[in-house]
């Protein structure tokens, strides 16, 4: 339950974003003003052609939006050192404010965020917490140092500087324990890691098995991996997967979309309001709609070697996990392939259509051909590709296919230039 007041976003100041790229699961697009959430529908007003004309999709058609020309606003690391980690979910920066037990008994922690204020959260959802109590490095002093026999230079070094160790705080974060919590607090003077059981958390203290630890003198948490569970995704014809400029990526349910921001909630129960400044898009989910880059590939399919090598398909990012891109066109999801490949994969329901782009990045040569199968059918005959940065639009109808193939075989100069990028390539149920 969130306890902030709402409005948070203007209250601190983002400026109001006035321009839109609205795209829908059958990648029509259009320019949109003045956005908001009504009911089932998105509203706005159009921009370009229909300049300000009344305009609307429905929720359920929904795909992207994308906030057009808004200057990012990333918060710099030393601003942001408390914060809570959720279980398999992101991190989320903000102060620990106090804590509360329900009358069932549950444990519920409340924070002061960066997005959106003060929200609360139940204790089970919480891998790990870092409080605002901070290390100050060891002071680091030159040893003078003798040369060939002789004493060294009286001339006074400067001091190397020194890190803070955190007792590998950082590195439980990243990999918890299986059963015993970790309590890093400062003890003596010195920070140490203390294995142990928390009991509870208070607005003043943690309540171990052993004692109690004063929250000034507690650096941070890491919970065992059964000292809680992970959320369930919630239901919701608005469940949402926004992408932030500072990398982190959010899921949950769509409570408000306007020209400011957006309202989320999370799994967890915690509200977040997030503003355009913060965020690279906004993408509907749906069982309808399916990247063919998180269906698992079928036993059948083949990587047959050219001239004595079988490349790796990638999944979503190009050579050297660069971004996916073609031409000017740089895509959210997709596949990279080196023909010749044979792509099966196997379909979780019925489909209508396959919608995407396909291509070959420019390249002094190479040529491939595509070929598309539903089940045994053929989709789509065999097109030819060449490596001049060209983009295919491609929108097959599936029919109610069972199993999906993705043919690329080699053209003349067998795989040399040969590179084939899928952009954004999805299956669509109406």
């Amino acid at each position: 339950m969130a306890i902030a007041a709402r409005g948070a976003i203007a209250a601190r100041g983002f400026a109001q974003q006035v321009e839109f790229s609205v795209a829908s699961r059958a990648a029509d697009t259009a320019r949109v003003a003045d956005l908001r959430l009504d009911d089932d529908r998105l509203r706005g007003e159009s921009r370009g052609a229909g300049n300000g004309a009344a305009w609307a999709v429905s929720v359920r058609d929904l795909w992207v939006v994308e906030p057009l020309g808004v200057a990012p606003r990333v918060v710099k690391a030393e601003q942001r050192e408390a914060f809570v980690d959720l279980r398999k979910g992101p991190r989320l920066h903000g102060r620990f404010v106090g804590a509360r037990a329900d009358e069932g008994g549950g444990a519920w922690l409340r924070f002061d965020l960066e997005l959106g204020g003060e929200s609360e959260l139940p204790l089970r959802h919480v891998q790990a917490l870092r409080f605002d109590l901070r290390i100050d490095a060891p002071s680091a002093k030159a040893d003078a140092t003798k040369a060939d026999g002789a004493e060294a230079s009286a001339a006074p070094s400067a001091a190397s500087p020194a890190t803070p160790s955190d007792e590998g705080f950082a590195s439980a974060c990243l990999n918890p324990p299986r059963d015993r919590d970790l309590l890093f607090a400062v003890v003596s003077g010195k920070l140490r890691r203390v294995p142990c059981r928390v009991l509870r958390i208070t607005d003043k203290s943690v309540v171990v098995e052993r004692g109690e630890v004063e929250l000034d003198k507690v650096y941070g948490i890491v919970f065992a991996e059964i000292s809680g569970v992970e959320a369930e995704a919630r239901p919701s014809d608005r469940r949402v997967l926004l992408r932030l400029h500072d990398g982190l990526r959010l899921r949950g349910h769509c409570q408000k979309l306007s020209n400011v921001g957006v309202r989320l909630l999370l799994d967890e129960g915690l509200e977040v309001e997030i503003p355009w400044t913060k965020v690279i898009d906004l993408e509907v989910s749906s069982e309808r709609l399916v990247y063919v880059s998180s269906l698992a590939l079928h036993e059948t399919s083949r990587a047959p070697a050219a001239l004595g090598r079988a490349w790796p398909l990638l999944r979503d990012v190009g050579p050297g996990q660069r971004p996916l891109t073609l031409g000017e066109r740089r895509y959210r999801r997709g596949l990279f392939v080196v023909p010749p490949r044979s792509l099966v994969f196997e379909l979780p329901r019925t489909f209508d259509r396959l919608i995407g782009e396909g291509g070959m990045p420019q390249a002094p040569l190479g040529r491939a051909r595509l070929r598309i199968l539903g089940d045994d059918r053929v989709l789509l005959e065999q097109v030819e590709l060449r490596s001049d940065g060209r983009v295919l639009p491609l929108m097959v109808e599936v029919g109610k296919a069972k199993r999906l193939t993705i043919e690329v075989e080699v053209g003349p100069e067998l795989d040399s230039g040969s590179r084939v990028v899928f952009g954004d390539l999805r299956l669509i149920a109406d």
